[in-house]
């Protein structure tokens, strides 16, 4: 294989772009090419850690060689910027955690946010239940599954954001 296409779908715009030819190299130089595109979009900074598969899986330079699929790398940016008074915790396959920092009446329940491709789920801290869902019901079985395992961390975390 001499080279591939690159699809990019941005999460937050569901915004697709012009599906666009690159030779095979490096992983950072591929890299590379596709944050050229993206600033070219009038993104003004670019994480790496946002790009993923549509399924979810971060892609990176050590993986990303691996999800061409039939000459076409298909690419989510899923760069989200959490609300105006929230706190950024993590990103997991995609899913965006965060606190709202602001959220008076829910101070004394919790909870964590996640977003993914538009849908915003809470997930509660005591006894793991969703408000909300997600279309991709795989998807927030995942969120609530990483909430499970990371929920001392998160609860931690909470304690120092929200209770100051």
């Amino acid at each position: 294989m001499s080279g591939f296409i690159v699809k990019i779908k941005i999460a937050f715009s569901r915004k697709e772009l012009e599906p666009f030819s690159v030779p095979l190299s490096t992983s950072g130089e591929i890299i590379s090419i596709i944050k050229e595109k993206l600033f070219d979009c009038g993104f003004a900074e670019i994480k790496e850690d946002a790009f993923c598969t549509l399924d979810g899986i971060r892609i990176d330079k050590n993986n990303l060689l691996a999800n061409i699929k039939d000459g076409v790398l298909s690419v989510l940016y899923n760069n989200v910027i959490p609300p105006y008074g929230a706190y950024e915790y993590e990103r997991k396959d995609g899913v965006v955690f965060y606190f709202h920092t602001a959220e008076a009446p829910h101070r004394n329940f919790p909870h964590i946010h996640a977003w993914d491709s538009g849908e915003t789920i809470s997930i509660y801290l005591s006894d793991y239940r969703t408000v909300g869902h997600f279309s991709n019901r795989k998807k927030e079985k995942s969120a609530v599954a990483y909430v499970k395992e990371n929920s001392a961390d998160i609860l931690q975390k909470w304690n120092e954001i929200i209770k100051r």
